[in-house]
């Protein structure tokens, strides 16, 4: 992703994936290798192997997968719509309130 993104690879980056044929496929082995990066995998039934790729990846699911589904809590829009108004929202200046003295 980082590659595609801003066509370089971060010093010592680590590419984490869970057990899984798209995980271990050998296209991928192979692009790892010709970038340099590390490659692990996690541990069969063991969710608590690499938590901060865990946690990174929990968010990017959440930013990139709700951009199409429309949750009723959102008011039916997607999560960058949402967190768009509300930032406008939140920094939009209160309206003046009229003065009870002339």
């Amino acid at each position: 992703m980082a590659m595609v993104l801003r066509e370089d690879i971060p010093s010592k980056f680590v590419f984490h994936a869970d057990r899984g044929t798209p995980s271990a496929s050998p296209q991928k082995h192979a692009v790892c290798k010709q970038i340099e990066v590390s490659q692990t995998v996690g541990g069969t039934g063991v969710c608590r192997d690499s938590d901060s790729q865990e946690s990174i990846w929990s968010i990017l699911k959440i930013k990139f997968n709700n951009r199409q589904r429309l949750p009723s809590a959102l008011d039916y829009q997607g999560s960058v719509n949402y967190e768009h108004k509300v930032d406008q929202f939140q920094t939009a200046k209160p309206p003046e309130q009229p003065s009870m003295f002339c």
